[in-house]
């Protein structure tokens, strides 16, 4: 199932985290993507657990949060949820 995310949304809940935007990857491709992309979030399981949290408290619907895989990235791990279409806000 595919779901959308607004860019501005994701931005918004790293914010409200105390998460900074460099933590994101919007064109990650983890394993078994075979070159598709989606963004994901580098750091540790209590920034995930942060930026869900505030992704939640927008009210909007977020259960497509509960699909996030993760890689090991040596020191930390990507969080990043294949199949989540952002939507760029810009016009």
């Amino acid at each position: 199932m595919v779901h959308e995310a607004s860019k501005a949304q994701i931005l918004d809940a790293l914010d409200q985290a105390g998460l900074d935007e460099e933590v994101v990857h919007w064109n990650y491709s983890g394993r078994g993507m075979y070159g598709d992309t989606c963004f994901g979030i580098v750091g540790y399981l209590p920034d995930l657990i942060k930026f869900i949290a505030s992704f939640a408290s927008f009210g909007d619907d977020w259960t497509w949060l509960e699909d996030v895989k993760e890689d090991n990235m040596g020191r930390q791990m990507i969080f990043y949820w294949p199949g989540v279409k952002v939507e760029d806000d810009a016009s």
